[in-house]
């Protein structure tokens, strides 16, 4: 009974009210107020995590913050007991417990290292509650964020109990238990790495983190972390291996006649302006729309669109970037790789207001400095023949 209980309440523990903030409009000047209220020096590695956490606090609504405490409450009072109970059985060798992909991790994580894949179980030894202990007289009335740092260390303390491992390679910067994750790791003689994993713009939810070493993909992102008040000597600029291997490629499989609309979380009335605008290029192209494997509403578009336009995951994301020749996208990790390949980036500002690309360009979204052009004007070149 206890454990289903405990089962559920780590389920709770697992929402992210953050995903529901509508990013791309929030006040630069807002976010940069509330990110600089908790700025003091010489912060040290468990400040870091409650600074960050403050910051995506204050994004949320009063009603939210108490949900996530309760939350918090029920997870301590449950957890610290049942946790210590686990035991793995096994001890293996292995350079490094990485959380991603292999395809993210850039070549030098991967060249003549063994790597083994974090489980996702949970674990403490009495040893770790000190740490509980000094963060909650330190932080009394923030149990959502003791919560969610007993969650993580127990997910870390499973792994080292299971593998004798040098590393923790993780993707997790918009995580604010990361830098005491961090503190956790020296503890136990580990180093924790960070790698970047999808696109970055200006967000105070991505603020303040430490690790031992996190790669980026290029030095604007290593401007914009520090203006999140990031610790400033731990990026290294390294591409993930996957993108390495496209740039490679680059050549081989472009097809000049192919337009590709990658979509993400549009509305049906967005969706349907697509519709009309593809119908338009369909004249002078082959035209694929691409679904977001989890944000698009897949039912409207069979609905809207013919089934030979839809690409489906049978087409892997990288090919499918690779085949095209225009990518159109409002907003997608796709129109940095395109970047990278050469490929010709339209921005689409029909179906959402150009002032979503002045917002984007304010948070620091790296395409904005890219070579791009906007759907409307793509269209009347075309028209002008």
């Amino acid at each position: 009974m206890i454990k289903n209980i405990f089962t559920s309440i780590k389920r709770l523990l697992s929402y992210n009210p953050l995903k529901e903030i509508d990013q791309i409009n929030l006040s630069v000047q807002k976010q940069k107020t509330i990110l600089h209220k908790y700025n003091k020096k010489n912060m040290n590695l468990i400040e870091r995590s409650y600074a960050q956490y403050r910051c995506q606090m204050e994004l949320l609504q009063v009603h939210q913050r108490i949900l996530l405490h309760l939350i918090g409450c029920l997870y301590i009072c449950l957890s610290l007991f049942l946790l210590l109970k686990q035991k793995p059985k096994k001890k293996q060798k292995t350079d490094a417990v990485i959380s991603c992909d292999d395809n993210i991790l850039p070549t030098i994580l991967k060249n003549n290292n063994t790597t083994s894949k974090m489980i996702y179980k949970k674990a403490l030894l009495l040893k770790d509650i000190p740490l509980f202990v000094k963060i909650f007289l330190k932080y009394p009335l923030d149990s959502y964020f003791l919560a969610k740092i007993i969650y993580k260390i127990s997910l870390y303390r499973y792994n080292i109990l299971t593998f004798d491992n040098k590393r923790f390679i993780v993707t997790s910067e918009y995580s604010f238990t990361s830098s005491v994750g961090t503190y956790f790791c020296h503890l136990n003689n580990i180093e924790h790495i960070n790698t970047m994993h999808g696109e970055k713009y200006f967000f105070i939810g991505d603020s303040y983190f430490q690790f031992d070493k996190c790669y980026i993909w290029e030095e604007h992102y290593k401007s914009l972390f520090i203006k999140l008040l990031a610790k400033e000597d731990q990026f290294v600029i390294a591409l993930p291996s996957i993108f390495e291997k496209l740039k490679e490629e680059k050549e081989e499989k472009s097809s000049q006649n192919t337009l590709t609309y990658y979509l993400q979380n549009e509305t049906y009335e967005e969706l349907e302006s697509i519709h009309k605008v593809c119908e338009q290029l369909n004249i002078h192209f082959t035209v694929f729309i691409r679904p977001h494997p989890i944000y698009s509403d897949i039912n409207a578009i069979k609905k809207l669109f013919p089934l030979k336009m839809i690409q489906t995951n049978k087409t892997d994301i990288y090919t499918s970037i690779q085949q095209t020749h225009y990518v159109v996208s409002k907003f997608s990790t796709v129109l940095y790789i395109a970047s990278l390949l050469e490929k010709s980036i339209i921005l689409d500002d029909i179906s959402v207001d150009i002032q979503f690309y002045n917002n984007l360009k304010k948070l620091d979204y790296i395409i904005m400095e890219k070579k791009h052009t906007y759907l409307s004007k793509f269209l009347q070149s075309l028209d002008n023949g």
